[in-house]
């Protein structure tokens, strides 16, 4: 009768298969948070068009005092647009971050496992051999009883 497989390491397998998929949940938050960042540099980026569109059309019409508003209304729209651009850089790096972590995670939870199946695989060759062992034992037993 072969005893049953005990991974001496399992409760670390467990641990590192909680870490990988933490740093998937991470990975897949700032995942979202560099979709966000991009669509809010895209909207950031058609408001300062619409903004010097807007300045182009009422150039010839418009007074000084409106003219210098609408030149304002353009340099805060296009800082609001440089931010988001720095944002989603930053959101960009975070992402970069946690796909090195979960890759990492994924890596060291792998190695475990690979390590758990040779040793499961050894202990079942050892179990095979001991009874091979345990039956020709058994075999030559039974033929030295027959012989005398």
């Amino acid at each position: 009768m072969q005893t049953p497989f005990r991974f001496r390491l399992e409760r670390v397998l467990a641990l590192r298969e909680h870490a990988e998929e933490s740093a998937r949940t991470s990975y897949a938050a700032q995942l979202r948070l560099a979709a966000e960042a991009e669509a809010r540099l895209n909207a950031a980026a058609e408001f300062v068009a619409h903004a010097a569109a807007t300045q182009r059309a009422t150039i010839a019409t418009a007074d000084g005092s409106a003219l210098q508003t609408m030149q304002s209304w353009r340099e805060r729209t296009e800082r609001a647009c440089d931010d988001a651009a720095r944002d989603l850089a930053r959101a960009r790096a975070e992402l970069d971050r946690a796909r090195e972590a979960l890759v990492a995670a994924h890596r060291e939870r792998r190695a475990l496992s690979a390590l758990r199946e040779r040793k499961h695989a050894e202990h079942v060759r050892e179990g095979a051999r001991r009874e091979a062992a345990l039956l020709d034992d058994l075999a030559q037993r039974t033929g030295q009883a027959v012989a005398t």
